[in-house]
């Protein structure tokens, strides 16, 4: 895996096919970043956790992605972090235009990452 993804605040309404096609629509985003750190569903885990207070929801929407790779290939955390992020918002506020979008990509963690199949 390379990127865990969290999707705060959507809006109440949405039904499990909303989350699919935006999980397609945020998947097809992550692929597109630069470094190809993401190729296909393996490489990421995207969440939509629930929100306690429904008050607010679908008006400010927060991603936040904690980056997960390690690799040689990496170029420019930075330059990577900042595609990711941007990339991740603008597919957020396609698809949600009246909402504030805040989207951040946390630097690789620096802990041990272990993963079981």
């Amino acid at each position: 895996m390379a990127v865990l993804l969290k999707v705060w605040c959507l809006p109440a309404e949405m039904q499990e096919g909303d989350f699919q096609s935006l999980f397609q629509e945020l998947l097809s985003a992550l692929k597109n970043v630069s470094d190809k750190i993401v190729r296909n569903e393996k490489d990421v885990t995207i969440l939509f956790p629930t929100d306690r207070m429904q008050w607010g929801l679908g008006q400010d929407i927060v991603a936040e992605a904690d980056c997960l790779f390690y690799s040689s290939s990496v170029e420019s955390v930075d330059h990577v972090r900042i595609d990711l992020a941007e990339k991740i918002a603008h597919t957020l506020k396609k698809r949600f235009p009246k909402a504030t979008v805040r989207s951040f990509a946390r630097k690789p963690m620096s802990w041990p990452v272990v993963e079981t199949l």
